[in-house]
């Protein structure tokens, strides 16, 4: 009996209760359930099951995983940067007094994004994959350059909240849904390998934007940055293939929202740990470059060590999805949840001059970025694969609370009378120790084992 099927006989009685009350339908999730986790050993049994045909384990997969990467390096790449942006309105536009209003962009951008992931569905639907692929391009490309002629705080949320926040949520959407669709064994690896493009453009766009502003300032940062990525939003499109197409009419509002997913607890629980693993993800990369500032280091310093955390998180990720598919995901989800933890509370704490904060950010960046490595595989994990196309979408909605994070923790900063920025660091650990806590019960539902991949 393989370690999947042991985890499998070992769910508690709870979930037993649960299949009394329901049981057609619970048996029918059961059923695939097992089949998933089988799959995750021997390879086809659920991809057989669901579409008739093995996924190929790689060969056009990898073009996929290229697409994914490409789009999700414009998408989260210049989203994850924006703490540079932000360092810059500060300093030359609108002043200290609006870092509040200031990170709420990046809030409306996120919360755009990952509601808007629920929805990116009905455009598939309606448009079809491809033709939805590049209204999404297009609209992120237009968010951008509308913000480089942006007057006011209100101009960015409209032109990157809302704009290109629908236009990253169309592809993020896109991507997330298909790649999982031409992997088996190695999904953790190739969702891994797409979402570490957020570390690589993490690394790279703040050294353009800093570089950029410098010279001839933000507006043109945005048009720049803009127009270069839309070829990379293009290239994707052309790749991006599906193996198991959307339906061709949008018949309710059941073929994308399923709230009733929610009752099943395990997948509730992950949404939990998933609410606080979204929480802290964002304020080392946003609000480093102010902190940066306020210890006497220079914002190229901060835009470094920005760039370091990124490419860092670059190949803590791809680790990630190695590690999941040798130990299980769940698993490498906690390792790296409580090592956030640590890193936040010992080393970021205590970070008063460059050399320590570059540590904290290479902790932070190998091991805080796991979430959207891991986020597909442990969905699927928990709710099998027919289910996924409608789990991941509601999982993505409801983490939007958890991106109020900047703004609320600014806010909590403000009315400190704490030392500066301390906040921010115990907030990140102490979220991060959250996450673990909720990973290690959905572990245990899963087995009582120590030792198992799962």
């Amino acid at each position: 009996m393989s370690t999947h099927e042991t985890i499998q006989h070992q769910q508690p009685d709870q979930e037993t209760s649960s299949q009394q009350r329901s049981s057609s339908d619970t048996a029918d999730s059961d059923n695939r359930t097992t089949h998933d986790n089988n799959d995750q050993e021997k390879g086809t049994s659920l991809d057989k099951e669901d579409y008739n045909d093995p996924p190929p384990d790689g060969g056009y997969g990898w073009f996929i995983v290229l697409a994914a990467f490409l789009s999700l390096f414009a998408v989260f790449g210049t989203n994850i940067s924006w703490g540079v942006m932000q360092d810059y309105f500060e300093q030359n536009v609108f002043g200290e007094a609006a870092r509040v209003d200031l990170s709420f962009v990046s809030t409306l951008m996120l919360i755009t994004t990952t509601a808007g992931s629920l929805f990116s569905r009905i455009f598939e639907i309606v448009l079809g994959m491809r033709l939805a692929f590049l209204l999404g391009s297009l609209l992120y490309t237009c968010g951008l350059i509308a913000a480089g002629s942006a007057t006011e705080i209100w101009h960015l949320y409209l032109a990157l909240g809302i704009c290109n926040g629908i236009g990253n949520a169309i592809i993020y959407g896109i991507g997330m849904r298909v790649t999982p669709q031409w992997f088996t064994k190695k999904r953790g690896t190739a969702m891994a390998m797409a979402s570490s493009a957020t570390g690589l453009g993490g690394l790279v766009i703040p050294f353009i934007m800093t570089a950029v502003n410098e010279t001839l300032g933000a507006a043109w940062t945005f048009r720049i940055v803009g127009l270069a990525f839309l070829s990379f939003n293009l290239t994707a499109c052309a790749l991006m293939k599906e193996r198991v197409p959307v339906q061709s009419k949008l018949t309710g509002v059941g073929d994308f929202f399923r709230p009733a997913l929610l009752k099943d607890v395990n997948f509730a629980l992950w949404v939990v740990a998933a609410v606080f693993q979204t929480t802290y993800l964002y304020i080392p990369p946003f609000f480093l470059p102010t902190y940066a500032t306020y210890i006497g280091l220079t914002p190229s310093q901060g835009s470094i060590l920005v760039s370091v955390l990124s490419a860092t998180n670059f190949v803590g990720r791809i680790v990630a999805g190695l590690l999941a598919d040798r130990i299980g995901c769940l698993n490498a989800n906690l390792i790296y949840a409580l090592l956030t933890c640590l890193s936040s509370l010992l080393v970021w704490t205590f970070a008063y001059d460059y050399g320590t904060l570059m540590a904290f950010a290479v902790l932070f960046g190998l091991f805080g970025g796991s979430f959207y490595a891991l986020c597909g595989p442990i969905t699927v994990l928990v709710v099998g694969l027919k289910k996924y196309p409608y789990a991941f979408p509601l999982l993505m909605l409801t983490n939007i609370p958890a991106l109020f994070g900047p703004p609320i923790v600014s806010a909590i900063e403000e009315a400190s009378t704490a030392q500066p920025f301390l906040t921010y660091k115990l907030f990140t650990g102490l979220t991060a120790f959250a996450c673990a806590v909720f990973t290690i019960i959905l572990r245990f539902r899963f087995t009582r084992k120590l030792i198992a991949k799962v």
